[in-house]
């Protein structure tokens, strides 16, 4: 599991690391300075600790997380936001059609099941939708939730992300649009997303919603120029 970390509250990182290492392996990739997160709780045989010295963006971080998977000659992985949204009971069904060779990549959806897209809270449930019908215009794959960060791949999945190169939250676009362009399977499947008072403290999504549109429709234009 690759959790990458930037300025989140040191509790809940552990929190979520330590339920992830009950059913796997886990690498936090600390995204800039965070010295508050060399604590004992994390001293785990199944926890290891990369540190990039400056932010570099949450792209970035998955991708040194993805080289580390690749390195260790494991055969699934999970990408898993660091803010306590995604908790390890979303394991099982991620994992299975990775086990029974269904897929290439699982992407987490909210959307699937009215019952966790009613637990989204209103306003970034209308934004999550708006996001969807515009990252679908751009991939050219019809997902159900564009910007759930909670996936998981195995080895082949992983290196074709690996050859993106936006660092910054664009990155949730980019993954699918590379794995439009190969020829690597992919699905959805119902996940549940913890919506806490921490997590809710971060920025609105609105605020981000012009410049991730430019963003995106550079994308576009530059996949489809290849």
């Amino acid at each position: 599991a690759i959790i990458p970390c930037y300025k989140e509250a040191p509790e809940v990182v552990r929190a979520s690391v330590i339920a992830w290492a009950a059913k796997c392996s886990v690498v936090v990739v600390i995204d800039g300075e965070q010295e508050a997160l060399r604590l004992p709780e994390l001293e785990l045989d199944q926890v290891t600790l990369l540190r990039q010295e400056t932010n570099q963006g949450q792209g970035a971080a998955i991708r040194r997380g993805l080289a580390y998977f690749l390195a260790q000659d494991l055969n699934y992985c999970f990408t898993v936001d660091a803010d306590g949204q995604h908790p390890a009971t979303n394991y099982d069904q991620l994992i299975e059609p990775l086990r029974s060779d269904k897929v290439d990549i699982v992407f987490g959806s909210r959307f699937m099941t009215s019952t966790s897209a009613s637990r989204i809270p209103s306003l970034r449930r209308a934004v999550l939708r708006v996001a969807r019908s515009f990252n679908n215009f751009v991939t050219g794959l019809r997902m159900s939730d564009a910007h759930n960060g909670l996936r998981a791949m195995n080895q082949a999945a992983a290196q074709c992300l690996l050859q993106g190169k936006e660092a910054r939250m664009a990155h949730a676009t980019e993954f699918p649009l590379l794995i439009a362009q190969s020829s690597l399977r992919w699905r959805e499947v119902p996940v549940q997303v913890r919506y806490t008072a921490y997590s809710q403290r971060k920025p609105s999504p609105l605020l981000r919603i012009p410049a991730l549109a430019v963003q995106l429709l550079r994308l576009k234009f530059k996949y489809e120029r290849r």
